[in-house]
């Protein structure tokens, strides 16, 4: 873990650079670094929301976490210079034996606001060899990197992963405790829930909270939304054959065909939260979509007999029309890792909890940033009598598509045939693909022009000249779409098919990274000419 060891040698180095001080100046720097810490991790989505948002909303909530961590604690420890110019002068022992112990508790405050502040940017979800959670089978093995959310086994668990030691674990943990008590302002109880106030209810598991908003569909999805992005129209407790599941076997290139889904755990209930996204700049994608992953949709609940009791739950199950007497209405059961793709128009959503029947549900977070209070909407009941089935119905049912339409999973017969007369050679990390390797100027699949004129592409009539789009794969019309790149005359454009091959290491992962962001991969011909790679 390339991460782990930083932050490592961070804590480190600052417990040894405290030593040098002694022990009064390690107490000094203990206590400035407790109080903005403290300071940060509670005011710095107020500064993101209210300074940095319009300005750098990705990059924004780092930013401010790590500036009202830094900047304070500077000014702090220059002014306690000047007003304390001389030193205390103590035993040697306990010089030499309390400014390691007071350094090493300074070092893993600043080695996890560090590692939050990486967590916080808007990378992947595996950031310099870490990953907070990876997927697993039923027997405990890591499921294959490749392998596509929406195809993973039923029962697969997410494993917990902590930085060695858990510096942000504990700096968490230390500045909600401090934020909830000495530095409280009022977090009393309101109506027997927990007060928005206080930073241990509003982020029950911050660490789960941060890795979520930063695992988005793809490098592009949007990780920050507005506060304001998520609207509650109705909560109601539903039965669970209401939840569906897509059938074992069934190929993902077939049309899908679903079966109840499993019971969920005995005394809980399925909430489900009809609620819409907003299709303001700040909710939806640049080309008019919502992209997200079931994790990013959260349901916080509470306790009425004990409000120190707060969890975080992960959305279950989704419904594309709820209401609708189609089979698009039934709740369709989801892991957390699987992405949700619905077009920006405003349309209510279905989104289904497993919620213990001690806690209510209190409010709904979406991507971090929007939330949506619920308690006034859910009435706490049993739940409601399986719905009666349609007449001539019985057993599994095979509804048509819920939902957007997923591209189908690459099989065997997709695959090049190899032979002795093409061999699959190897660059870097990359195999190539003689099956499309050719010289082409025809896009790998037609793009819908006007889908790519919202993303400021740059067009040439009907050709794809520049630009780098995320856009969503429709049928139209075949003027309306964009088939083939611009190349100028005289030139070929020469398309060089690859398979990725993934480390496995740790450092393999970091060699592997290092590479793709610096090499620049080039085609030499006969003639020793090199041309370097215009786009991938």
């Amino acid at each position: 873990m390339v991460l782990s060891i930083f932050v490592l040698s961070l804590l480190l180095a600052v417990t040894f650079f405290q030593c040098l001080h002694g022990l009064f100046g390690a107490v000094i720097m203990l206590v400035l670094t407790v109080l903005c810490s403290t300071l940060a991790l509670t005011h710095y989505e107020w500064l993101h929301q209210a300074v940095l948002a319009p300005l750098i909303p990705e990059y924004g909530q780092a930013v401010a976490l790590m500036g009202l961590f830094l900047v304070p604690l500077g000014l702090l420890r220059l002014a306690v210079d000047k007003v304390i110019s001389g030193n205390m002068v103590l035993p040697h022992l306990v010089d030499r034996v309390g400014a390691p112990i007071f350094g090493l508790v300074t070092g893993f405050l600043v080695a996890g606001m560090t590692a939050l502040g990486f967590q916080l940017l808007p990378f992947e979800a595996r950031l310099l060899g870490f990953q907070r959670f990876i997927p697993k089978d039923a027997s405990g093995e890591p499921l294959a990197e490749n392998l596509p959310p929406r195809d993973y086994p039923s029962h697969v668990t997410f494993e917990r992963n902590s930085l060695w030691l858990n510096p942000d674990g504990v700096t968490v943990q230390l500045a909600a405790t401090l934020a909830d008590g000495v530095f409280s302002v009022g977090t009393a109880e309101v109506d027997g829930r927990p007060s928005m106030r206080s930073f241990k209810a509003l982020h029950p598991d911050f660490l789960a909270e941060v890795h979520w908003r930063r695992d988005g569909v793809q490098r592009e999805s949007r990780d920050y939304v507005a506060p304001d992005a998520l609207t509650v129209q109705e909560a109601k407790v539903i039965h669970p054959s209401e939840r569906w599941v897509r059938k074992p076997g069934s190929r993902a290139e077939d049309p899908p065909t679903w079966e109840p889904a499993p019971n969920p755990p005995p005394d809980t209930r399925l909430v489900a939260v009809i609620a819409t996204l907003g299709t303001g700049k700040q909710v939806a994608e640049k080309d008019g979509t919502h992209r997200f992953r079931a994790g990013q949709v959260r349901l916080i609940c509470c306790n009425p007999k004990d409000t120190q009791e707060v969890v975080d739950m992960p959305m279950s199950a989704i419904c594309y029309k709820p209401g609708a007497f189609s089979d698009e209405g039934k709740y369709i059961l989801l892991n957390q890792a699987q992405p949700v793709l619905v077009r920006a128009e405003g349309q209510p959503l279905g989104f289904v909890f497993e919620v213990p029947e001690r806690l209510d549900p209190w409010f709904v977070r979406y991507k971090g940033s929007a939330r949506a209070e619920i308690y006034k909407v859910v009435v706490p009941g049993a739940t409601p009598a399986a719905p009666a089935a349609p007449s001539g119905t019985a057993g599994v049912v095979s509804p048509p598509r819920v939902g957007p339409a997923t591209p189908p999973a690459r099989t065997s017969a997709d695959q090049p045939a190899r032979s002795a007369e093409q061999p699959r050679d190897r660059i870097s990390s990359r195999y190539i693909r003689p099956a499309q390797t050719r010289f082409s100027d025809k896009l790998p699949v037609p793009l819908p022009q006007e889908a790519l004129t919202d993303q400021n592409a740059d067009l040439d009539g009907p050709k794809f000249e520049e630009g780098h789009v995320v856009v969503e794969l429709e049928e139209g019309n075949e003027e309306d779409l964009v088939s083939t790149f611009d190349v100028p005359e005289g030139m070929r454009l020469f398309q060089l098919g690859v398979d990725k091959e993934e480390a496995r290491s740790i450092f393999g992962r970091a060699i592997q990274f290092t590479r793709r962001t610096l090499e620049q991969y080039t085609v030499i011909d006969k003639q020793g000419d090199e041309y370097h790679r215009i786009g991938e």
